[in-house]
């Protein structure tokens, strides 16, 4: 059998080895100018030794996987939702349900179970929200609020992705999360919760969520620093030459003699006011000379 010749870019010749010692898939010219192929490591176009292939010599590994459908591609994934799940997500807006899970089958966001109302939001939250989660399977969850924004209710989006669910189904449920948050209206959602395990995404995780949210964030380490540079300002210990601010101010309470006489400093008629506490008797000695 005689070698199949390719052109390169940059005019060198790749020989494909015999049928007998050849391992990778048969590379031919259209496959090259596929968009589905690819390489695994970077290829080095300089003739091998003894008219070895450089493509071979540098580890191409092609794969020609199937095209995927449109409706799977993964940024964004492509998956939509169903005419009628628009249609309850309008009546899940306007305040007709408590709770919603979505799921996703065959490429579509169709809604797994739904609950009404059957109390305040906080006594239905556990009840609803927990015996919805199953241990290997992702799905999303919306749950609404008993407030209202300029749009409507308020919703908690519940992103659950549980450890031991499949990958693929991890991925995929990522990938689908931001087109059903747009398919639900984004204006809608107050928080998003991400939980892997129940206590995650329980009525206790969540109010553990709105405090993180709500504390400040941290310092970074030249923050840190000057907040340290302060405390140790503040602790110094005050000699002679300290300008150190220690105290505000101090309140005591003054004379009517001692206001009088400030009076006259004032007014100079006096060139010399000296105030002075007295501990035990709550007043001032007042000296004073003309």
């Amino acid at each position: 059998m005689q070698p199949t010749v390719i052109d390169t870019p940059d005019d060198s010749f790749c020989a494909a080895p015999s049928e007998s010692d050849r391992s990778p898939p048969r590379v031919s010219t259209d496959q090259l100018n596929s968009p589905q192929l690819s390489f695994s490591t970077s290829v080095n176009k300089q003739p091998g030794p003894q008219g070895t292939c450089p493509f071979l010599a540098a580890g191409l590994t092609a794969g020609f996987a199937p095209a995927m459908p449109a409706a799977g591609r993964a940024a964004g994934s492509g998956t939509s939702a169903s005419g009628s799940v628009k249609d309850i997500f309008v009546g899940a807006r306007n305040g007709q349900y408590r709770l919603l899970k979505i799921v996703i089958d065959n490429e579509q966001l169709v809604v797994g179970s739904s609950r009404q109302p059957a109390g305040s939001w906080e006594k239905d939250y556990d009840s609803f929200v927990l015996p919805l989660l199953e241990d290997k399977q992702p799905c999303y969850i919306l749950y609404r609020l008993d407030s209202q924004n300029a749009q409507g209710y308020e919703w908690i989006f519940i992103a659950w992705s549980p450890d031991h669910s499949p990958v693929r189904q991890k991925m995929l449920y990522a990938a689908t999360r931001a087109t059903l948050k747009k398919e639900f209206g984004g204006g809608h959602i107050k928080d998003e919760v991400f939980g892997t395990v129940q206590d995650d995404v329980s009525l206790n995780g969540y109010k553990k969520y709105l405090i993180s949210q709500s504390s400040p964030a941290p310092l970074t380490a030249a923050e840190e620093e000057l907040r340290q540079i302060k405390i140790n300002e503040v602790q110094a210990d005050v000699g002679v030459d300290t300008k150190h601010q220690t105290l505000q101010g101090v309140a005591f309470p003054i004379a009517k003699e001692a206001i009088q006489a400030l009076e006259k400093l004032k007014n100079k008629q006096l060139n010399y006011v000296q105030l002075a506490s007295i501990k035990y008797f709550n007043c001032f000695l007042i000296m004073s000379i003309k």
